[in-house]
């Protein structure tokens, strides 16, 4: 089985804002374990925090990057959505957005914007474990 075959998991990453170079630490953990990232958004937002979601295909070391990444300074929590859908849309360079569908497909300087639906989340923080459906 390839990895781009596996299930995605989707993950939140919310972090401290230093420098742009909280962004390179996230990716270095992935890329240590050997991992593919299939979607990757981030922005900062009040006081200095960032925000990160990413999807990644189902892998064996799935559980040793959360591990690694929810002990890393300046990372304040890891949430692993757990029952995550993708919902996908497209905003075209007009500032249009409509819903992806496999009919329409997508035009060169569009934008693909993967939204997670979900219900429930495993947050991780500093060793700590705490789950939570929010329905």
């Amino acid at each position: 089985m390839t990895q781009e075959s596996r299930p995605e998991r989707v993950v939140r990453i919310v972090a401290r804002y230093r420098d742009p170079s909280i962004l390179e630490v996230i990716l270095a953990h992935v890329r240590k374990l050997f991992m593919d990232v299939s979607w990757f958004y981030a922005w900062r937002g009040k006081e200095d925090i960032i925000e990160v979601y990413m999807g990644l295909p189902d892998h064996k070391n799935f559980a040793l990057l959360v591990g690694n990444l929810h002990k890393t300074p300046l990372v304040e929590k890891v949430e692993v959505l757990e029952d995550a859908g993708i919902i996908k849309w497209v905003a075209d360079r007009k500032g249009n957005v409509r819903r992806l569908t496999e009919i329409d497909g997508v035009k060169e300087y569009d934008m693909v914007i993967n939204v997670p639906i979900f219900s429930k989340v495993t947050e991780y923080s500093w060793g700590e474990k705490r789950g939570k459906d929010l329905y």
